[in-house]
């Protein structure tokens, strides 16, 4: 499905343009904002299918409770993301 894929393929890279600019992930109102969905509960269904296919992952009931995947991060052509180093 074309629409499909362009619908997801811009909300992960929404998240990852957002991330990269201010440090942390959009809000939903961002998000809706973003991508141009009409409501947030639209914002809220494709990311429920982001979720479903492995390109987010989200906390319940937080505002900016998102982080792409691995595979969303490849889908919005970013790096592999480093892991912190250990403490001392």
């Amino acid at each position: 499905m074309p629409g499909r894929e362009n619908h997801v393929r811009a909300l992960v890279e929404a998240i990852a343009h957002h991330q990269s600019a201010y440090g942390y992930p959009p809000t939903m109102r961002e998000l809706m904002k973003l991508v141009g969905f009409s409501s947030t509960s639209v914002a809220t269904y494709w990311l429920d299918v982001c979720e479903s296919l492995g390109l987010i992952v989200r906390a319940p009931r937080l505002a900016r409770a998102v982080k792409l995947t691995a595979a969303g991060r490849a889908l919005a052509k970013l790096p592999p993301e480093r892991e912190a180093p250990a403490a001392r």
